[in-house]
């Protein structure tokens, strides 16, 4: 059994979405689900991620949130450089898409593009991580 959700989107999301319905054949819901379904396991991982950051205190948790930031960013460079590759070589399939490499120590503006912003973690006080 399916269960609904309102969701309240901007205009420009509500308009790529629709977009990109439109190019799949979809419509806008059956889009949204499959590619939320999609990434499910992945949100799941990122939340079993940030409950662990929680049970930890102090250093531990800010060495944790740090490695979870260099993770991050480790990621995002190397889609960057996939989505590059494939913007410079379109459809030629000659190339493999570029590896991490030392992706681990560029830096990122806003890593938080790819948690979608998850809320600080706080460690029950006024004190956020």
């Amino acid at each position: 059994m399916n269960t609904r959700v309102a969701v309240p989107l901007t205009k420009e999301v509500y308009e790529a979405v629709s977009l990109l319905a439109e190019i799949s054949g979809q419509s806008r819901g059956a889009f949204l689900a499959e590619t939320i379904g999609a990434a499910a396991p992945s949100y799941l991982k990122i939340a079993a991620a940030y409950r662990k950051a929680q049970s930890l205190d102090g250093k531990q948790r800010d060495k944790y949130l740090e490695g979870m930031r260099q993770a991050e960013i480790a990621l995002l460079t190397v889609l960057e450089r996939v989505q590059e590759d494939f913007l410079d070589k379109p459809a030629s399939g000659a190339s493999a898409p570029a590896t991490a490499g030392d992706a681990g120590t560029a830096e990122a503006g806003t890593p938080d593009t790819l948690t979608g912003g998850f809320p600080t973690l706080t460690s029950g006080s006024d004190n956020a991580v």
